[in-house]
């Protein structure tokens, strides 16, 4: 696995997928690491990943599955987090990530000073932003924000 401590060296890692199938066990990953993308990583990684990783400034990701578990480390040194649900090429209507675990995580990252959201919500427009408002008041460091909401549920969209 590449965040053991095999690679104490590593500070950057791009991988096209990552799920908690191969984490267990492992108790010191690379804590050099400063740079994380993943492709598609399922939920039960990524608050691991948030937990373990103690250097990490920059992460990327697209969530593949909504099951996971809660944070344990309440203090992140992130200062970029970019952030993308599969959930947008899906038929059913749901959120892999709802506000209220986005606010959560984000409440984590005090160094926050640039993220993206893509991601489909089914509200409307003026709720998805007094949340992402909500989401974005915990990071006081915040210097750039890029956001897209899906707020039509494909099924609806007329073909032409």
């Amino acid at each position: 696995m590449i965040f053991s401590n095999q690679f104490p060296k590593l500070k950057h890692v791009s991988i096209p997928c990552g799920n908690d199938r191969y984490t267990d066990g492992i108790k010191i990953w690379s804590i050099n690491l400063t740079y994380l993308c993943i492709a598609c990583c399922n939920k039960s990684l990524l608050y691991s990943l948030l937990d373990h990783l103690s250097n990490l400034s920059f992460f990327q990701f697209e969530l593949g599955t909504s099951k996971g578990r809660p944070m344990k480390n309440q203090c992140l040194p992130l200062k970029q987090l970019h952030m993308m649900t599969y959930d947008r090429q899906m038929s059913q209507h749901t959120s892999m990530m709802d506000f209220d675990e986005m606010i959560n995580l984000y409440r984590c990252l005090p160094n926050l000073e640039g993220t993206s959201i893509i991601m489909y919500y089914s509200g409307t427009t003026g709720y998805a932003l007094r949340h992402s408002n909500d989401t974005l008041s915990q990071c006081k460091k915040l210097k750039s924000y890029c956001c897209l909401f899906d707020l039509q549920p494909k099924a609806h969209l007329k073909r032409i």
